[in-house]
């Protein structure tokens, strides 16, 4: 069959309300938001979430026209992303009934996970050569985070690090490193990307790290190690030996090399054995002394509360009666009313074995699915999608091993809406045309 009869076929096989006279309309307004959100979250407070909150009305009638042509079907991975994005929202409801403490605030940041479901089946209603444009709005956002740190600096108002002008540092890091990998992974690491394209993606990368560097937040830096694990599998070959140890060595040279010549890391790297050794003198009061005390006490309370935890609303209130039994100094105790510093522990204090539960099926339902997509023998936009989401969920479980990533509504806006259309990218409805794309067509 020749091209144009291939074309043909795939065209009929489109589903119906992928033709429909209004759904171009409303694919190329999701695509505008798709665009626009990685850079507009950082420079426009509450943008995120308006975005999040235009696609799932847009995304209604793309929905319920594939309802009505039986177009919805589900395969078990997908049944798996469903129930994992569900299970915040599940395991909050079981604690509060076991603990009888209701309340609706929990409730406003896990309904964003379960939302982000029908964006995701929306989303891959888009044909592929298109969606493939959002990797644009990633190295927009990626080359504004780092412009903004160069351009309008803004001092964090405690310490002097650079953050946004509505995020400390500690999140803008994140943000910044999440969309360093995500540029970094969005060409082909087999080389059949446009050189152009290639030097853009790489460009973004040096500017998003440039941008985590001045944070100081070494909790985001530590997610960079992801790249030598994850590089081998983008490429689609695993290296020898000798090839894996010059890797690690070239890694561990560029961190050496980051070392001597940045001013910021050594200064926080030097911190941190500081505050180590004066953890061990009795001084507890410093950046790592009470992330231990924080991570002692969710253990102390999940040992406590195994099953469901001792509520979320609950939480934040125990803190001055540890206080007062001495698991925390006074200033540990202020700061663990608003978080733990640790997502998965956080979680097991407050919903106990369900959240724990729950978090780590955020991660490892979606995890599951890109490393499915990058180790089968799949186009490669689908495995340049698959590499973006393994980085990018790596990333959010190394920044929520030092500070509650979910905390705020926009982090789980950005993670639950980029995961699904990552998601989309990797497996869409939609038909790939003749011809295997990448960014030189």
């Amino acid at each position: 069959m020749d091209k144009q009869g291939q074309g043909d076929r795939a065209q009929a096989a489109w589903p119906d309300c992928a033709r429909a006279g209004d759904v171009p309309l409303i694919e190329s307004a999701m695509l505008g938001l798709l665009l626009a959100y990685p850079v507009g979250m950082l420079l426009v407070p509450g943008a995120l979430d308006v975005v999040f909150v235009l696609l799932l009305l847009l995304s209604i009638p793309v929905l319920v026209r594939l309802r009505a042509r039986g177009r919805v079907a589900g395969a078990p991975w997908l049944t798996g992303y469903v129930v994992a994005m569900c299970a915040p929202l599940l395991a909050e409801f079981a604690s509060q009934l076991a603990n009888w403490q209701w309340g609706w605030q929990p409730y406003d940041r896990a309904w964003r996970f379960a939302a982000a479901v029908p964006l995701f089946l929306a989303v891959r209603t888009i044909r592929p050569r298109r969606l493939r444009a959002w990797r644009f709005g990633v190295l927009a956002g990626a080359l504004g985070c780092g412009a903004a740190v160069v351009l309008a600096p803004v001092a964090y108002r405690f310490d002097g690090r650079l953050s946004g002008d509505f995020l400390n540092p500690i999140y803008y890091g994140d943000f910044a490193v999440s969309l360093a990998l995500l540029a970094l992974f969005s060409q082909d690491w087999r080389q059949r990307d446009a050189p152009w394209f290639r030097a853009l993606s790489w460009l973004g990368f040096v500017a998003a790290v440039f941008a985590a560097v001045n944070t100081g937040a070494r909790g985001a830096w530590l997610a960079l190690i992801l790249l030598p694990l994850l590089w081998p599998l983008a490429r689609g070959s695993a290296p020898s030996a000798a090839r894996a140890l010059l890797l690690a060595a070239g890694f561990l040279g560029v961190l050496a090399l980051l070392y001597v010549a940045v001013p910021e890391v050594r200064l926080r790297v030097g911190e941190f054995f500081a505050n180590w050794a004066q953890f061990r003198r009795g001084q507890l009061n410093t950046s790592l002394g009470i992330r231990l005390q924080h991570w002692r006490v969710a253990l102390l309370l999940f040992a406590r509360h195994p099953l469901f935890g001792v509520g979320t609303r609950r939480l934040p209130r125990l803190m001055p009666e540890l206080a007062r039994q001495g698991w925390l100094t006074h200033r540990a105790m202020l700061l663990a009313m608003g978080e733990l510093h640790s997502e998965i522990l956080a979680h097991a204090a407050a919903q106990g074995s369900v959240g724990v539960a729950a978090t780590l099926a955020v991660y490892a339902a979606p995890a599951a699915r890109f490393w499915s997509c990058l180790r089968a023998d799949t186009g490669r936009d689908v495995r340049a999608a698959a590499a973006m989401g393994l980085a990018f969920v790596g990333a959010f479980f190394v920044f929520g091993l030092t500070v509650q990533t979910f905390d705020l509504d926009m982090t789980i806006s950005y993670y639950a809406l980029t995961v699904a259309v990552l998601l989309a990218a990797c497996s869409p409805t939609a038909p790939a045309l003749p011809g295997n794309f990448s960014a030189k067509d």
